[in-house]
């Protein structure tokens, strides 16, 4: 049964209509009659999962639901305030689901209902054209190039065939007529002379017969001819008439073959013009190989590529390459505009001089400039800078466009930047969404800095700019595996960050975000091998793991103003690694003196329960919490602990103590009598755990120091 369609046929008294599949919304539901969008049916109550037809459908006709899930924006956004509750985190995730349904049944189904637009991409192992309305295949239009143009062939070489047998006939005819004045009663002679013309004449009425109907004339006079000749001895007029007549017959049939000949011009002109329809047709889908490039990996393929992207840029449409070639290259290739789109080009560095700074292939706009194009789609780019290269790839001021699966790998500084150097917002990717982006500096089995942290230079992915989404994707065996700098409302779901050094190597930064980085969200995202470093709290990470061998504060908070208490961080339902799963704060600023202003709670160091902590230096932040899976909190055995805020705080957690927010009423536990021993605040109580009927409770009622406690 299918997920997103529900389809019946009325039998005449069609009224009401369960429908059978799920939706989140009741705009997202249309109804067709025979593949035809219609009006007229309306929903039963608020909340039935029901349709009315007034009147009753026609019997016979074919009803269509049909669910279209809003793929705009998601249904809450988080970032944006939604509340994260179940029933939001379900309808986000049934939305996409929803979505992912509908793309797939429209695939398989092949019911659509608006026009398809397939984005330069080729619809592909369909059958051949049979119904007037059916689009033909390319196999098709090709055969049928063929056909006509071999058809053509055969009328031209017919028509020349003809041509020549007429020439022959002319001929034979005037040496008949000249035999025949100069045999005067010699009637065998102008018999023979006649007898030839007329064989010329039977030659050319075959092959004009070819090219038309007129080759029948010229062989009634070529008989007629022969005819007069043998039965009028002595009577040559008669021959050299009859010759004359077959001249004019040949004539007819040149004139035929010329027709011929010019019928076969028109169709190969109608031949060319489905040819010329046909390239209008894929006409904006280009191959490099068109400039000249070759892509076996030593040929510098620079300047072709080059042209190619410049012409695609002035003409719009596709830029597209070989699926496996290499294309190598010595210099940065551009390619940018509004609305063009790349596929399917795996680059080489294989010399030349490259300066620091610069990309093997820049995507967007050019450096400095301040128009942002949109729609751009990229596609199966791929970037191999052999240690020789400085940078991979530079996305840069893109809007609303999209990159999938693009790679870079072994670069000196940067496999991949997103926005410009400076953080110019212009120069920003806004509304870009990556999938699959990978870089890594070193591959597996390639090296020493495969393993070894002090031989990296580079950066994975150096974000700068605003409002981008990354989803899935790796970066790997980098210096810096991430490095975010001037980036606002940035999202990475499901990425993975992985240093990859050896045990012994701690000092490696997995990921580094700067003080300027601000409302970045990293959901079911994976650290590994090293630190995250975070210098702005305005920044969230929920449900991530974070998993390294030896890297001691694998989580550093460094405040780097005067206060962090306006900045919101959040670290909620996260898994840290051992040993030193540690959180640290350090900076030159402060902490509000409530520590952390923002989330950090249900946080697990692994599978089996060894708590998380929240820790730093007591200069900077004094509040330590253990948190286990189990959703148990303790305090810190090194210090205190609270929960809460202001008057709704509990001001101190720690052995066997817990305070209220005025910090004198307190709740403690212990063994013996309390009097004269636990100093408290009027209104605490004291648990005595060796106490008996009468002795097991005492409350303070009076006094401020260690007395005043009466049993209960």
């Amino acid at each position: 049964m299918a997920n997103s369609t529900q389809t019946v046929v009325s039998d005449g008294g069609l009224v009401l209509l369960d429908i059978s599949f799920d939706y989140l919304d009741r705009s997202s539901i249309s109804v067709y009659f025979d593949s035809v969008l219609t009006e007229d049916w309306a929903w039963v109550g608020v909340t039935d999962k029901q349709i009315t037809f007034d009147p009753a459908v026609p019997d016979g006709t074919v009803v269509l639901v049909k669910r279209t899930t809003d793929l705009s924006e998601l249904r809450h956004a988080f970032t944006l305030g939604a509340a994260f509750t179940a029933q939001s985190l379900d309808e986000d995730l049934k939305q996409v689901l929803h979505i992912a349904q509908e793309a797939t049944e429209a695939n398989f189904v092949g019911d659509f209902y608006s026009n398809i637009n397939m984005h330069f991409n080729r619809i592909t192992n369909v059958v051949d054209a049979i119904e007037p309305t059916d689009v033909p295949t390319f196999r098709q239009v090709t055969d049928l190039n063929d056909t006509t143009a071999a058809s053509a062939a055969a009328a031209a070489a017919s028509a020349l065939a003809a041509d020549a047998s007429a020439d022959a006939a002319d001929a034979s005819a005037t040496a008949a007529s000249a035999s025949a004045s100069a045999s005067s009663g010699s009637a065998s002679a102008a018999s023979g002379s006649a007898s030839a013309a007329s064989a010329s004449a039977l030659a050319a009425s075959g092959s004009a017969t070819a090219a038309s109907g007129s080759a029948v004339a010229a062989d009634a006079s070529a008989d007629a001819a022969a005819a007069s000749a043998v039965t009028a001895d002595g009577f040559s007029d008669a021959a050299a008439a009859s010759a004359v007549a077959a001249d004019a017959s040949a004539d007819a049939a040149a004139l035929s073959a010329a027709d011929a000949a010019a019928d076969a011009a028109a169709t190969a002109a109608d031949v060319l013009a489905v040819e010329g329809a046909l390239d209008n047709r894929v006409g904006a889908l280009y191959h490099v190989s068109t400039w000249g490039a070759v892509g076996n990996g030593t040929t510098d393929d620079t300047a072709a590529l080059a042209a190619a992207m410049a012409a695609v840029e002035t003409s719009g449409g596709t830029l597209c390459g070989t699926p496996g070639a290499v294309y190598g290259v010595t210099a940065a290739l551009h390619f940018g505009a509004h609305n063009v789109n790349m596929r399917d080009i795996t680059l080489k560095a294989i010399g030349g001089t490259w300066a620091s700074g610069s990309f093997v292939l820049t995507l967007g706009e050019n450096t400095g400039s301040t128009v942002k194009y949109e729609d751009m789609h990229l596609r199966d780019i791929h970037v191999k800078g052999e240690h020789l290269a400085k940078g991979g790839i530079n996305f840069i001021g893109m809007g609303g466009g999209q990159a999938l699966n693009c790679t870079a790998l072994q670069c000196l500084e940067t496999q991949i930047r997103v926005g410009s150097a400076d953080g110019d917002n212009s120069s920003s990717c806004t509304d870009t969404t990556f999938i699959g982006l990978h870089g890594s500096e070193w591959v597996w089995g390639e090296g020493s800095g495969e393993t070894t942290y002090a031989s990296r230079t580079s950066r994975g992915l150096w974000l700068n700019g605003a409002d981008s989404q990354f989803i899935g994707g790796s970066f790997s065996r980098c210096k810096e595996s991430l490095y975010i700098d001037s980036v606002y409302n940035a999202t990475f779901v499901g990425t993975t960050f992985f240093a990859g050094q050896t045990r012994t190597d701690v000092a490696s930064l997995t990921v580094y975000l700067t003080a300027n980085a601000n409302r970045v969200d990293f959901v079911g995202c994976r650290f590994d091998d090293g630190r995250v470093e975070v210098h702005n709290m305005n920044n969230a990470f929920k449900s991530c793991r974070f998993i390294q061998f030896n890297v001691a504060n694998q989580l550093k908070l460094v405040a780097n103003v005067a206060d962090e208490t306006g900045h919101k961080f959040m670290f909620v339902g996260n898994q840290l690694g051992t040993p030193n799963a540690d959180m640290t704060t350090a900076g030159s600023g402060s902490w509000s003196a409530g520590g952390f202003y923002g989330t950090v709670s249900g946080n697990v160091d692994n599978e089996t329960g060894i708590p998380f902590h929240i820790g730093g230096v007591a200069t900077t932040i004094t509040q330590y919490l253990y948190a286990n899976y189990e959703g148990h909190i303790y305090p810190r055995t090194n210090g205190v602990g609270q929960i809460g805020w202001g008057n709704y705080r509990l001001a101190e957690i720690s052995a066997s103590v817990v305070r209220t927010s005025n910090n004198s009423c307190l709740i403690t536990a212990g063994s013996g009598s309390p009097e004269g021993v636990v100093a408290a605040g009027k209104g605490s109580l004291y648990q005595r755990k060796d106490g008996g009927a009468g002795t097991t409770l005492y409350v303070k009622e009076s006094g401020s120091g260690n007395t005043g406690w009466v049993a209960k």
